[in-house]
């Protein structure tokens, strides 16, 4: 164990307290300032640092998420059906704005559920797994209640869309049964981006070889928000019957 005690020469941490690090083994190199030294530090000199040389918590978190992330992706996702849906989720996802809340996760766990999750457990074709997304989505996957998709990498029964608000949800759910109905009359050629812009046909109604398909509405409304002085007069609580009859019995 070895121990070093410096002042901070940086211009901009002069003003900073003197830093005492342990290390849990010699360093391999000391150079000059400018360079990198790596060391480990344990828990009795972290706790001494200043809170803005400190990595964010929620970012370390994030990033270790991300390496389970990759990693069950590698050993679970290897079917190039699935990486090839996946693609096309991501482009769906760019140019229909109702499914910006699904994030890069929630689409690998889409696209390997709708290829791998089927009672022969072999990989479907990449036509019929690209409408079974449209469709599960359409039926209500990731509304509240629903069982969803359960994340591979985090403990309990925890739910991938449980990331996205009321409104996100049905937001992803009305549109996917819009392009499912567009879909079903010929429509994948406008769906898949081949003949230009498609974000239209989320909110406008189109035709389809003689066929109207109007647009599915939200069916979530968002409440309205309450001001202080609302909350107030329903907290105060009104005294019961029984109270006011043996009131007005006393009173005369």
């Amino acid at each position: 164990m070895g121990r070093c005690s410096n002042q901070l020469s940086h211009p901009t941490w002069a003003n900073m307290e003197c830093l005492r690090i342990t290390l849990s083994c010699p360093p391999s190199k000391l150079l000059t300032y400018g360079s990198g030294l790596n060391c480990l530090l344990n828990n009795r000199n972290v706790s001494s640092w200043p809170v803005m040389l400190l990595v964010d918590i929620k970012v370390l978190q994030s990033a270790l998420a991300a390496i389970r992330h990759a990693r069950w992706f590698e050993e679970n996702a290897s079917q190039s059906t699935v990486k090839v849906l996946i693609r096309l989720l991501k482009d769906l996802r760019i140019r229909f704005p109702g499914f910006e809340p699904l994030t890069p996760w929630i689409l690998d766990l889409l696209g390997h559920y709708a290829v791998m999750n089927n009672p022969t457990r072999q990989p479907l074709a990449l036509n019929v797994a690209y409408r079974r997304c449209l469709q599960i989505l359409a039926a209500g996957l990731f509304l509240p209640g629903s069982m969803g998709i359960t994340d591979p990498c985090e403990s309990g029964n925890f739910r991938v869309h449980t990331v996205m608000t009321l409104e996100q949800q049905d937001m992803v759910c009305y549109t996917a049964q819009t392009l499912v109905r567009i879909l079903s009359h010929g429509g994948f050629r406008k769906i898949l981006g081949q003949e230009g812009d498609a974000s239209y046909l989320a909110s406008e109604i189109s035709t389809w070889d003689g066929v109207i398909v109007t647009p599915s509405e939200k069916a979530y409304e968002k409440p309205p928000e309450k001001k202080e002085g609302e909350e107030e007069e329903e907290n105060t609580e009104e005294p019961p019957q029984g109270e006011e009859e043996e009131s007005m019995e006393t009173q005369e």
